[in-house]
């Protein structure tokens, strides 16, 4: 029920994804409104660690449920306002961040369920599929979206978005849920929601003290450095394309992208026998190495291919990540953690892509990929020389008292 209803989800958001940003340009005609919607769907996602005192409280499920039922009605809103003919783009760019910003809860909802339903040797692989159906969705929906655009319209899609919330809203009121320890049996929602907002800067301040004094800092450089690499890359790929042989390639790179990282959430279980730190420092220098090979090359089609394998070890390295983190944190704290190791990630997104967009004007689109490259290398290097980082074990041997986080 939770990977189907996480399948589903994604298939909305991937539809929404696209569908939001052609609607802006549509009303607009104006690149400056895309990019304003570009940023409004990611500044949510830095915000991800003040969710997580609510998902370590409230009730698992009705956070699922409810986070798709309250989409199904704002994504409702757009279509219902073109056919009453008073749609305009403030309208989308007002329901886009209050859509993406709902979707947070979801999402460290999922991930602080999936323990409570799979054993500890089980995490990998059940990381493993719930990324399948992120990376999956992106593949296929996402590259088929402009056709179904194309096809049916925007204002359309966003119907068939809303009724595939409604399904996964659906799928999630069926899932069994053990209770956790800090929910009160018999307890009603209004009074959950009261207990959660009185303790709520208490959870808050917890959380941020347990993630201070762990090891998670360590490991959360390397997070944010990679997002913030792949922050600047993204908002380069199309001017680098071009330069490779025209839009078409676009396409390429983004649909190698998400193959190799699916591939590389795949493949992660099959990982389990080697150790957490041999995985990211192999993993990191094998990526950087393919993908200074893709910069490298002058085919352009085996700099696509190059390109797309450099994801497989980065999509290997996300499953392990969630899966470290899933295993040795207290289950009462999860949410908290998950979400503020989300929001340092995601804020270093929108930086990097600024930071890419703005040096790739002085030095050129090409050497700002190739410091991705060189960006991979340096992680796996960082994990090398972090003696604490260096020897963290394989996931079952991993004591979450040896790293700072004992309960």
């Amino acid at each position: 029920m939770l990977f189907t209803g996480r399948l589903i989800t994604n298939i909305g958001d991937s539809l929404y994804a696209v569908a939001a940003m052609w609607l802006v340009y549509e009303l607009t005609s104006n690149s400056i409104f895309t990019g304003i919607a570009g940023a409004l769907t990611m500044g949510p996602m830095a915000l991800n660690f003040l969710i997580g005192p609510l998902v370590d409280h409230l009730p698992l499920k009705n956070l699922l449920v409810y986070s798709q039922l309250i989409q199904v009605v704002l994504i409702l809103i757009i279509p219902i306002t073109f056919y009453l003919d008073i749609l305009n783009v403030w309208i989308v760019l007002t329901i886009m961040p209050i859509a993406v910003f709902i979707e947070q809860f979801a999402y460290p909802a999922q991930q602080t369920a999936l323990p409570k339903i799979l054993e500890k040797e089980e995490l990998v692989k059940g990381n493993s599929m719930m990324a399948f159906a992120y990376q999956g969705t992106d593949i296929i929906f996402i590259g088929l979206s402009g056709l179904i655009i194309a096809y049916i319209g925007a204002i359309q899609v966003f119907v068939i978005d809303a009724f595939t919330f409604l399904v996964a809203g659906l799928l999630f009121h069926f899932l069994a849920l053990p209770k956790r320890a800090n929910e009160v049996a018999q307890q009603g929602m209004k009074d959950t929601i009261k207990s959660a907002k009185s303790s709520y800067t208490k959870d808050l301040k917890e959380g941020i003290s347990y993630v201070k004094n762990s090891f998670i800092p360590k490991f959360l450089v390397a997070v944010v450095g990679a997002n913030f690499l792949f922050g600047a890359v993204n908002a380069i790929l199309p001017v680098y394309a071009d330069l490779r042989g025209g839009e078409v390639f676009y396409g390429y790179y983004l649909a190698a992208l998400s193959v190799g990282m699916l591939v590389g959430s795949l493949s992660a279980s099959a990982l389990n026998r080697f150790s957490i730190s041999t995985i990211m420092i192999v993993g990191s220098v094998a990526a950087g190495c393919s993908w200074l090979a893709s910069f490298m090359v002058t085919n352009s089609y085996l700099s696509v291919i190059m390109y797309g394998l450099a994801m497989i070890p980065i999509g290997s390295i996300n499953v392990m990540t969630q899966s470290m983190l899933q295993a040795i944190v207290s289950e009462a704290l999860l949410g908290r953690v998950v979400t503020i190791v989300s929001s340092m990630a995601s804020i270093a997104l929108p930086v990097g892509a600024l930071f890419g967009g703005i040096a790739a004007n002085f030095i050129g689109s090409e050497y700002v990929f190739f410091l991705g490259s060189i960006a991979n290398i340096l992680i796996g290097a960082y994990w090398l020389i972090n003696a604490d980082l260096r020897k963290i074990p394989t996931l079952e041997k991993m004591n979450p008292e040896n790293y700072g986080l004992s309960a």
